[in-house]
């Protein structure tokens, strides 16, 4: 089961699932934004009664999570207070190294193949 949940001005999706080894209701906010509700199995629990009870929490935590900085973005790296893509090159020779240009903002990584 899915469906969204308004918090203030936002709107949260969120999953249910079944938990066969979970004793406890778990509310998780992955990094997507995404609120996963995990249930005891066997247990009838309302869920909008879970979101009504726990939205100050989900606020709190879906807010942390939206303005957090990334260091990490798809193929791109926090350095030097800038996102800098990043390129990785395979070689046969001996030795790593990493390499930034500003100009570019691209980070060069140069790797060793490793030949089997």
């Amino acid at each position: 089961m899915s469906g969204k949940f308004r918090v203030g001005d936002k709107e949260i999706r969120y999953k249910v699932k079944r938990g066969n080894s979970s004793k406890y209701l778990s509310l998780k906010l992955k990094p997507n934004l995404e609120l996963e509700i995990i249930l005891p199995h066997g247990l009838k629990l309302d869920v909008e009664e879970i979101l009504n009870k726990r939205r100050a929490w989900i606020e709190e935590t879906y807010n942390k999570l939206l303005n957090a900085r990334k260091i990490f973005d798809n193929n791109r790296i926090l350095y030097r207070g800038g996102l800098y893509n990043i390129r990785t090159i395979h070689r046969t020779k001996n030795g790593s190294k990493v390499e930034s240009d500003e100009k570019t903002k691209t980070i060069t990584i140069y790797a060793n193949r490793k030949d089997s």
